[in-house]
């Protein structure tokens, strides 16, 4: 009977316990779902800038990034500095703020990376607790239903009767440790 109020007063403690961290988890759970959310929306924002940057890309097949055939009898060095060295000014230009655009993507990609990582990583955990605690649940449940069947067995009355009488006794003990620790 002893043995009874114990694994009783157990399983409601550990029962309560696990109802507790399964809420955590939950809520864990929620927090990654929206920070999930908010990496996604930053990814779509990356597509949306890589299609700028095809855009811009595009940009450059128009005649006025072409270099023009030389008119009649346009000397080398004329048709260098009037056609040719504009045009590659143009393009040195262009490259470097595309190579700018790039390096801030790439930036961004392995940042985002390294999250989606993290987060995966952090899912995996609060599954794997979230299967834990449920079978850790699931153990507790058998033991209650053992318990019942003990009170069939024995008498609910009685059973319920020990088990108030082992609360008191055990918040007798608890209220006078409480005071105990008051005075030192």
């Amino acid at each position: 009977i002893e043995t009874l109020k114990s694994v009783n007063q157990e399983l409601s403690t550990d029962t309560k316990k696990l109802a507790l961290e399964k809420l955590e988890l939950l809520d864990s759970k929620d927090k990654i779902q929206e920070e999930h959310q908010l990496l996604n929306n930053e990814f779509l924002q990356m597509q949306e800038m890589q299609k700028t940057v095809q855009q811009n890309i595009r940009r450059y097949d128009y005649p006025e990034w072409t270099l023009p055939e030389p008119i009649g009898f346009m000397s080398a060095k004329t048709f260098y500095e009037n056609k040719a060295f504009p045009l590659v000014a143009k393009f040195k230009d262009a490259i470097k703020k595309i190579a700018a655009q790039l390096t801030v993507l790439e930036e961004k990609i392995k940042s985002l990376t390294e999250d989606v990582i993290w987060y995966k990583a952090k899912v995996k955990k609060l599954v794997e607790e979230l299967f834990d605690k449920d079978k850790r649940i699931e153990k507790l449940q058998e033991k209650a239903d053992d318990l019942e069947r003990v009170k069939r067995h024995a008498g609910a009355e009685q059973i319920d009767r020990i088990i108030e009488i082992e609360r008191q006794r055990d918040g007798f003990y608890s209220s006078n440790r409480n005071q105990e620790d008051k005075h030192r």
